[in-house]
């Protein structure tokens, strides 16, 4: 996508004190909940596209721009555990679009930090973006939704998790590599080696 402009939002262009829950993440040095929110604040103010560093784009997103919002289910799956959520590393919206808004009411008078010393980084953004989007109609299916005010969620193989799950209907793929999650040096090499060029010769490319 060419003639696309790229935007990299950082303290030059966020103030990161003006949000108790992003000041906070910052202090514990857990910078994707602090992305969770300034993503929102950047769509919201701007308009545009949102995508992870980690997002590898393979089809043009021009499709997508007829949307008032735009993103896909994402399955997260955990042992017997299954949760069909929304994909917070690749979506988009108008600039002032009301799903969007109430998104980052959602970190209203919200903490990272908690009283008791722990961090409040058990409930990440897709777990949000889908709590919020059921107000306007999103069932937690994997399937293609018209939603209200113009918001449409596609099906998970159109931004697809990993590259294990991508398909020819892919248009990006997330590669989450899950920086913000606490780690056994076990869990930290395989991570790493997942990496490596010879495990990501995969039809991808």
């Amino acid at each position: 996508m060419p003639d696309y402009e790229i935007i990299c939002w950082n303290e030059n262009n966020f103030d990161i004190n003006s949000v108790d829950f992003v000041k906070e993440a910052i202090t514990a040095k857990k910078w994707a909940f602090a992305a969770d929110y300034i993503r929102l604040y950047a769509v919201f103010t701007q308009g545009g596209i949102y995508m992870d560093t980690d997002v590898i784009v393979k089809k043009s997103f021009d499709k997508f721009l007829e949307h008032s919002f735009f993103t896909s289910v994402e399955i997260n799956s955990s042992g017997k555990t299954r949760k069909i959520l929304l994909q917070s590393a690749i979506f988009g919206a108008e600039a002032g679009n009301p799903y969007i808004k109430d998104c980052m009411d959602w970190y209203k008078n919200k903490h990272f930090l908690l009283p008791d010393g722990s961090l409040f980084d058990k409930y990440i953004a897709p777990d949000i973006y889908a709590e919020v989007a059921e107000k306007y109609g999103f069932s937690k299916k994997d399937e293609y939704q018209e939603l209200k005010d113009g918001m449409v969620i596609y099906p998970s193989n159109v931004f697809t998790r990993n590259w294990f799950n991508y398909t020819k209907e892919a248009h990006a793929i997330h590669w989450y590599l899950g920086s913000w999650i606490e780690r056994t040096v076990f869990r930290k090499l395989v991570a790493f080696l997942f990496r490596l060029p010879f495990l990501l010769r995969h039809n991808v490319y």
